[in-house]
């Protein structure tokens, strides 16, 4: 397989003309001279014809070389070569839920049959059958720690095909380091969800809902107050029932009252570098203030030599600092908000929780902070979140779905490896041209 970087320069080939028409010149006879008589010329030694002939003829087609190979120099000519057969060393992962979609598993049957392992994106990664039916899954799929898992069990992979609906709520935390291709294939899902992400009980006869309008472009926040006090289902939000004075999703998250629920207090210390990202919380926090039942509540604070915490009673520190300063928190009650240590971009979360200690989060310094707002109102509400459909339908950027290429990537992929010519070309030309030199010496003498 070949390939040409520079072809239109192939047009150098006309060049050949120049030494065919210089050689048919030189093959014309010479010119007649008539003399009277030879007895007083010498006779002299002359080279033999068929020498001059066969020097002229190799020297022409040295020249002829030199010219086809400078133009091939210029053009680039590459060679492609495949080390091994995609088919065969190619893993597959598809959402569960885009297996109702006639076109995909069109795809999948195509893939299959050549050949290829398909799996489901699970936490098992489970093996794609298509004569079982599709499973439920509960909870969402992070396609980076999937990415993780089945390049530790697939290290000899050459490629991975990502099937998904590229919803951003997939992708949470750092892009993972992976030392396989991968190839994504997206199905998005085109339309839009209307959905309660937090409700709350106000007076004696009223709901109110912070309610969440998504697609894949974007996701919108909007109040609404339902009057209606009876056990019916609310209009516009299926599954969603009063009952007995409580708000609940098929008989599950009861909602407390909104005279009980008490004001957020908040602190935040930032160190001078981290002043704009100061500003970006500030002004989340003043969004998700407006679709939060409570009121929060915010002391500001630089991070200087007064800055104190000691018997700090805020529902929430906020600690925009590389050092941030040590104090005593009551776990239980106090939920702490530090800087990913990790300064990378990160997709999905901004606020992802610690795995470690209870109530102890990160903030991305790197992100999308239009997403913020959402997330806080997750981190505060003292209702449960509304676990209806899922309502973030927002996709992600293809850049944002870039993997970390890792640094020991194998050159024995199944890709087409292509490899330059001109080293060899260059080598060629250098003994043309010694040669040319050569055989025109000889001639000469």
């Amino acid at each position: 397989m070949f390939q040409l970087i520079n072809p239109i320069y192939l047009f150098g080939l006309l060049a050949l003309a120049v030494p065919v028409a210089i050689h048919l010149w030189n093959r014309k006879e010479g010119n007649v001279i008539k003399i009277a008589s030879v007895e007083l010329l010498e006779e002299r030694e002359t080279p033999r014809s068929s020498n001059v002939k066969l020097n002229q003829i190799l020297l022409f087609v040295l020249r002829l070389l030199i010219l086809i190979f400078l133009t091939l120099i210029i053009v680039e000519i590459r060679f492609g070569k495949t080390i091994k057969a995609m088919e065969e060393n190619t893993l597959v992962l598809v959402e569960p839920d885009l297996l109702s979609h006639e076109k995909v598993l069109q795809v999948l049957d195509s893939l299959n049959n050549s050949g290829m392992e398909v799996r489901l994106i699970t936490n098992d990664l489970s093996l794609w059958d298509p004569e079982m039916p599709i499973p439920k899954i509960d909870n969402q799929q992070n396609h980076w720690s999937i990415l993780k898992e089945a390049n530790l069990q697939a290290d000899q992979r050459d490629r991975i095909i990502m099937i998904t609906s590229s919803e951003l709520s997939n992708f949470d935390g750092r892009r993972p380091e992976i030392a396989t291709e991968i190839v994504w294939m997206d199905y998005h899902n085109n339309h839009t969800t209307v959905s309660p992400i937090e409700a709350h009980i106000v007076g004696s006869d009223s709901i109110s809902f912070t309610i969440a309008e998504s697609d894949f472009q974007g996701t919108s926040l909007k109040r609404l107050v339902e009057t209606r006090y009876n056990s019916q289902d609310i209009p516009g939000l299926p599954g969603l029932t009063i009952d007995d004075g409580f708000v609940s999703v098929e008989g599950k998250n009861k909602l407390t009252r909104v005279d009980s629920l008490k004001n957020i207090q908040v602190v935040i210390g930032y160190s001078a570098e981290y002043r704009a990202y100061n500003l970006r919380l500030l002004a989340a926090l003043e969004t998700a203030n407006h679709f939060l039942p409570e009121n929060i509540v915010i002391d500001n604070r630089i991070i200087d030599d007064h800055f104190s915490l000691k018997n700090t009673q805020a529902d929430a520190l906020f600690l925009l600092s590389d050092e941030p300063p040590a104090f005593e928190r009551n776990e239980q009650n106090q939920k702490l908000i530090l800087l990913n240590p990790n300064k990378e971009e990160i997709t999905g979360e901004i606020i992802t929780a610690s795995d470690q200690q209870k109530n102890l989060y990160y903030l991305a310094p790197k992100a999308d902070y239009s997403k913020l707002p959402l997330q806080l109102i997750k981190l505060f509400s003292s209702t449960n979140v509304l676990k209806t459909v899922n309502w973030d339908q927002r996709g992600i950027d293809e850049t944002q779905k870039q993997v970390i290429v890792s640094s020991d990537l194998s050159e024995d992929t199944d890709k087409a490896i292509w490899a330059s010519l001109n080293p060899y070309f260059w080598v060629v030309l250098l003994l043309l041209i010694i040669g040319e030199r050569w055989v025109a010496h000889i001639k000469k003498s």
